[in-house]
């Protein structure tokens, strides 16, 4: 009932603690937080990280970052069976006649799934109407 959250509101909420005691894990003093005001001028905002800038060494750094992801998933370039490694390389070279032939809807992103695929949702809300 209402009535009954006055109560409860009148009692400051004592019942009801924001964080539960069994998940309080840090003590006060050994948390380290960090208040930053709207106004503070002293802040270094780096509006240079929103301009899009274009890389020169586009293909030189993907290869890199694969190379990365790879290390970090802990897939191998270079597995130990022989068949395995040459359908690796099969598959890097079916990429790149991809990518050559401007077929960009073939391109897997970043979830490597390729081609398009329809999620069968229809937008009904009319938003792009003018």
């Amino acid at each position: 009932t209402i009535e009954g959250l006055f109560a409860v509101r009148k009692a400051k909420f004592s019942e009801y603690p924001s964080v539960p005691e069994e998940l309080d894990l840090v003590n006060r003093d050994d948390q380290i937080t960090f208040e930053y005001g709207l106004d503070d001028t002293d802040l270094d905002k780096q509006e240079m990280l929103d301009v899009f800038r274009v890389d020169k060494d586009f293909d030189a750094n993907e290869k890199l970052w694969r190379s990365i992801r790879s290390e970090i998933l802990g897939e191998s370039d270079d597995s130990s069976g022989g068949s395995s490694g040459s359908e690796s390389d099969d598959e890097d070279d079916s990429d790149d006649d991809e990518e050559e032939g401007g077929e960009g809807d073939n391109w897997g992103g970043p979830t490597g799934v390729a081609g398009h695929q329809d999620s069968g949702i229809v937008d009904l809300t009319e938003q792009d109407l003018i």
